[in-house]
């Protein structure tokens, strides 16, 4: 039962780790060379740019470590213990 709990929370561990991964290319692989309309208003399109990465990885950070605690919340209310009927 732990090694299956474990197994759990290391595939919401996984998911966290690729979303930051992802944010971290966008931001260094992307950001540098993001702009519009000729750079005339490249402040208000990178401020926009990081806005959305970051709100994304605000976003997907929550909905996993929720996903971990509520999986980690209903085995331990259900005791933990499963029985098998032979």
């Amino acid at each position: 039962m732990k090694q299956r709990l474990k197994q759990t929370n290391n595939v919401m561990g996984e998911l966290q780790k690729n979303v930051t991964n992802l944010f971290v290319i966008a931001m260094v692989g992307f950001f540098p060379l993001f702009y519009r309309n000729n750079y005339i208003d490249i402040t208000d399109a990178k401020l926009s740019f990081f806005y959305i990465c970051a709100g994304g990885l605000l976003v997907f950070t929550i909905v996993f470590a929720g996903g971990g605690w509520i999986k980690n919340s209903s085995k331990m209310i259900g005791g933990g213990t499963s029985y098998r009927i032979i």
